[in-house]
This record gives structure tokens, C-alpha cells and sequence, in this order.
């Protein structure tokens, strides 16, 4: 049966990446991670921290795997601007060690999940293609950016068959406090202000938005396309269209602060996607107002 190598398993992502690798295919797994997990069925754990190399021994001991999907990673732009040398080296000294780890595996696809900020801003009407110019603005979009071209030049020069996958603000049940939706729902079930990002022009910042079920599936295809970037996305809303969404689920009323982001802030990313067609506008609401509605039952996830 197929083998899948994958990094960031226990990452919000990852956690519903591995569990629908589990519940809907026979794979086994290999993770790997930086410290001490509970056992799972079919999934064998080693535990490194990627910022250094990769031991011969893990080598041969995940040698036959069939896919790698690289999620590990350091993902805030906040945090980024107070520690930019363990962004950076999470991020890029990580995805180098992985890809080196990659080469010396048999792969049929090595995936690298990277971010919409690694494009940069869009203004508006425009939404960025695949093939858009990196232009990150913060250290954390920065380090994607340099990840995203070390994949390129493996791809390039070593024949590894690498995809990259862009996204964007990824939503559901079980997300980190600090994230916008979870912070969100805490702030209107409090009766807090909620800060919303406006430029000079009065517009409100925007992005696109997917719950984390439809990135996972997406996610598990993306092993059988060929080598290049693809964009995987949900419909564009603004940070004010998110708040109403979950006032709407939660039957709260609410009070919007209007400010202006830093220069390290961009107000608007928007991606298209022109080569996998996938469409998640459909179900967008009812996925959004189900997070909500998680969070008011699960209180203690917002403590």
C-alpha cells in the first residue's frame, strides 16, 4: 500500500490532513515531528526538528515512502516581525533540510504548502495566477517566498517532482486562538470590539477564505497532478463579511473599530485559481456559521 511522508501532523492543518488520510485511504505514515505524540494506527512517528539535517537513519528508515507532504512550518506574520531568524529558520532552513531528505527518496510527488502572502498584496480588482511574481512584505511571507523558489530549483534541477500549493486563510473547528475566525467568535461571544482592517480608501481588507475540511481533500489530490504551482481557495471575503458570518451563527450583536494595517499588513490577497477549477463558494456560509457554532459549544478551545 502507498507510504506517505508528511511533516506538520500536529499543525491545525495536519491534525485534519492526517485524519482524512486515515479515514478515507489505507496509506500508511510516516511523521515527522519535534516532539512526543500519542500512537495512532498505521502511522509510525520520528521525532527531529527539520531545522537541522535529516540522520541517516531516519533516511533509510522512511526511504520507501511515495509521497512527502511538507506542512511544517512557522506561520505567523506577527511573530515573524519580533523573531524573523526562527521564522526564517523554520521555514526555509526546514523546507531545505526536507528537500534534501526528498532526494534521497524514490518520490512519486513531494507537495510544499505555501501561502498566498508569498505573492503579496493584490489591489483591488486584481487576483494574483499561479505564476505571479513573489512580492512577499513581511519576514513570515518572505521565508514562503524562499521556500517556494528552493522547491522551483529542486524541481528544476534534481527532477524532484514538486508541487507547490497556495492558500489562504483557512478556517474550522479547533484553530488556534490567535488565528482571526477563533478570535473572532471570542471577541462577540465577550460583547468585545472587534478590530477590522480599512485602507485609506475606506475599503474593508479582504481575503480568500476555506474551511479546512475542503483544503485536506483538496490537499490529498494534489499527490496525483503534475509537477508545477496550483492554487487551492475558497470564495474572497472581507473581514467584515466574516464578522457578520458568525454574529449571523452565533444570534450576537456586535461593535466594529475600524483601523489602518501596518506597512507589514497588507490589506487585500486574492488568488485565482486557473488550473484545478475547484469551486467551494457553494457551502461557504453553512461552513463558516458550523466553526462558530463549534466554538460556542466548545468554549474552552477560546481560553
Amino acid at each position: 500500500m502507498p507510504k506517505l511522508l508528511l511533516t506538520g501532523a500536529t499543525s491545525f492543518i495536519g491534525r485534519r490532513f492526517l485524519e482524512d488520510v486515515l479515514e478515507g485511504t489505507d496509506w500508511e505514515v510516516y511523521s515527522i515531528e519535534r516532539q512526543y505524540q500519542p500512537d495512532l494506527p498505521r502511522v509510525l512517528r520520528f521525532y527531529h526538528d527539520l531545522r537541522a539535517e535529516v540522520p541517516t537513519q531516519l533516511v533509510e528508515r522512511v526511504k520507501d515512502a511515495d509521497y512527502l507532504v511538507h506542512l511544517a512550518a512557522d506561520v505567523s506574520g506577527i511573530k515573524s516581525l519580533a523573531d524573523p531568524v526562527l521564522t526564517v529558520t523554520t521555514n526555509v532552513v526546514g523546507t531545505y533540510h526536507t528537500l534534501e531528505l526528498a532526494r534521497k527518496l524514490e518520490l512519486k510527488k513531494f507537495v510544499y504548502v505555501s501561502s498566498g502572502e508569498a505573492v503579496g498584496a493584490a489591489p483591488f480588482p486584481t487576483c494574483l495566477v499561479e505564476d505571479a511574481s513573489l512580492r512577499p512584505s513581511n519576514p513570515y511571507a518572505a521565508s514562503k517566498a524562499a521556500a517556494e523558489a528552493l522547491v522551483n530549483s529542486y524541481r528544476v534541477s534534481f527532477g524532484l517532482p514538486a508541487v507547490t500549493v497556495r492558500m489562504m486563510n483557512i478556517f474550522g473547528p479547533g484553530q488556534q486562538l490567535t488565528r482571526f475566525v477563533p478570535m473572532a467568535v471570542k471577541n462577540l461571544l465577550e460583547k468585545q470590539i472587534i478590530k477590522c482592517h480599512v485602507g485609506p480608501d475606506g475599503r474593508c481588507g479582504s481575503r480568500n477564505w476555506l474551511h479546512v475540511g475542503h483544503f485536506s481533500q483538496a490537499l490529498l489530490n494534489l499527490v496525483g497532478v503534475k509537477p508545477g504551482i496550483y492554487h487551492v481557495i475558497g470564495p474572497e471575503r472581507s473581514n467584515l463579511d466574516i464578522i457578520l458570518g458568525l454574529a449571523k451563527a452565533l444570534d450576537v450583536s456586535f461593535c466594529v473599530k475600524n483601523v489602518v494595517p501596518g506597512p507589514s499588513h497588507d490589506l487585500r490577497y486574492a488568488l485565482k485559481d486557473t488550473k484545478l477549477g475547484l469551486d467551494f463558494s457553494a457551502d461557504f456560509d453553512e461552513t463558516l456559521a458550523a466553526t462558530a457554532q463549534w466554538y460556542d459549544v466548545h468554549r474552552e478551545a477560546l481560553v
